[in-house]
Parts: C-alpha cells; sequence; structure tokens
C-alpha cells in the first residue's frame, strides 16, 4: 500500500514527474523535471511536447531541455 500524503493523494503522486517538460506558471522558459530552478515549486505545470511548441516558452539556459520541434 502506497502512503497517503497531502491532501489525500499517494506520495509517488506527490513527486515530480520524470520524463516530458514542466514551467512555473507565469514564467518564460520550459525545464526538465528535475531543473533545480523547478524542484519544489508549488506552481509548476506539466507540458507536453505540443504544449512547448505552441506555448512560445524559451528552453531554460540551466538544464538545456532537448530541442523541441514544431
Amino acid at each position: 500500500d502506497a502512503d497517503v500524503g497531502i491532501g489525500g493523494r499517494e506520495e509517488e503522486d506527490l513527486a515530480p514527474p520524470t520524463e516530458g517538460y514542466v514551467a512555473v506558471e507565469g514564467g518564460t522558459s520550459f525545464h526538465v523535471p528535475s531543473c533545480r530552478l523547478v524542484l519544489g515549486k508549488a506552481t509548476t505545470r506539466e507540458l507536453s511536447r505540443r504544449d512547448v511548441v505552441t506555448s512560445g516558452l524559451a528552453p531554460c539556459r540551466v538544464c538545456d531541455p532537448p530541442a523541441v520541434v514544431a
């Protein structure tokens, strides 16, 4: 059995995603989920490849996420 965490969500659900991209709400860059600039931020959201292409967000200069081509 998984431990239940904040708000009744399972602890595994609270971990950051390990694939794809994330962005901070109101931010101007997209990041890999393990980027030190977004870890622990409560306002991050997961992004699909399509989200990144259509969002106009720039790649983070710290984590340098893989290129996303339209």
